[in-house]
C-alpha cells in the first residue's frame, strides 16, 4: 500500500467514525423529544431543530439527523425549537409562544457522550456507554428537566415580563 492509498484510508475510516457519532448524538436529540412526547404528552409537532440558533429563518426539521452539525471543537451541535399552544376551546385558541434550545453534545475520550445546554454548560448529563438502560432513562429525563425549566422560564417572561430569559423567544395571540 503506497502512503497515499494509507492516508486514502485512514480518512474513510475516520469518515465512517465522523457518521457514527453524527448518528448516536441524533439518536438522543430523539430520544429526548421521546421522553417529551410519552413522559410529557407534547405532540409530535410541539418539537422541530435547526443547525444554526441565530438564524430563525432556517428551514427546521422533525428530524434531528437532517439538522444536527459538528461544532469547531468536534462537538456536535443542535437547536431543539419549542412551540407551546394555548389548549383548544380557550378564548385564546390560536395563541401559541414558542423559544427555543441550543444543545451540545460532545463524545469524551472514554467514550461517554456528554449532553448540555449550549449556553448554560453547568446544566448537562453524562451518559456512559456503561450505563444500565434504566439510568440512562434516568439521564435522559433529567436533560429533558433543564430543557422544560428554560420553557417555563420563557412562558413566565411572556404573562409577567420577569427574570431574564437566555433566548429569543416569540409568541402571538
Amino acid at each position: 500500500m503506497t502512503v497515499y492509498e494509507q492516508l486514502q484510508h485512514n480518512f474513510d475510516h475516520s469518515l465512517q467514525d465522523m457518521q457514527e457519532k453524527k448518528r448516536r448524538a441524533a439518536d438522543v436529540v430523539s430520544r429526548l423529544a421521546q421522553v417529551f412526547q410519552a413522559r410529557w404528552g407534547f405532540p409530535v409537532t410541539a418539537l422541530r431543530y435547526r443547525s444554526d440558533p441565530r438564524d430563525p429563518d432556517e428551514q427546521s426539521s422533525f428530524l434531528p439527523e437532517a439538522k444536527i452539525v459538528r461544532g469547531d471543537k468536534g462537538e456536535w451541535r443542535i437547536t431543539m425549537d419549542v412551540c407551546i399552544e394555548e389548549p383548544s376551546g380557550s378564548p385564546q385558541s390560536k395563541a401559541h409562544c414558542w423559544t427555543y434550545v441550543p444543545l451540545c453534545l460532545e463524545f469524551l475520550e472514554n467514550g461517554s457522550l456528554q449532553v448540555a445546554l449550549a449556553d448554560h454548560s453547568s446544566e448537562l448529563v453524562l451518559l456512559s456507554p456503561t450505563d444500565s438502560d434504566a439510568n440512562r432513562q434516568h439521564l435522559l429525563e433529567q436533560m429533558c428537566e433543564f430543557i422544560k425549566k428554560e420553557i417555563d422560564e420563557t412562558i413566565r417572561w411572556i404573562a409577567t415580563a420577569e427574570g431574564r430569559p437566555r433566548r429569543r423567544l416569540g409568541f402571538h395571540v
